[in-house]
């Protein structure tokens, strides 16, 4: 694709704010998020993560699920500004736990986060 028409353009113009204001982060979508990954973490309960970053973040649906699961320090990655914004102002992540980018180019170093999704 050329000439803006990328998905990542997409996802950073209207087509992604409208998916933001189309998401609600309802105790519903939390508790299904919570319950999935309830299981996943129960696989690792041994030796949990420190660490989690989630790629793509959107409002935070999964993060808001794993703050109530866990005391990971929590970590995204999303390239809409007002995904970004919400998560900030709904407090799900401290603003240096956010970052404007995309899954191509993390700004983390390898092994940085002990679990990311």
């Amino acid at each position: 694709m050329t000439g803006g028409n990328t998905p990542i353009d997409a996802w950073t113009g209207e087509f992604g704010n409208d998916y933001v204001a189309r998401n609600r982060a309802t105790e519903k979508t939390v508790g299904n998020a919570a319950r999935a990954f309830g299981e996943i973490l129960s696989h690792i309960k041994d030796s949990p993560p420190t660490s989690i970053l989630e790629v793509g973040a959107n409002i935070g649906i999964n993060l808001r699920a794993l703050g109530g699961l866990t005391d990971a320090e929590l970590f995204a990655v999303e390239p809409n500004a007002s995904a970004r914004e919400r998560l900030v102002a709904d407090k799900v992540l401290l603003p240096d736990h956010l970052f404007e980018a995309v899954a191509t180019k993390l700004p983390f170093d390898d092994g940085a986060v002990d679990l990311a999704f």
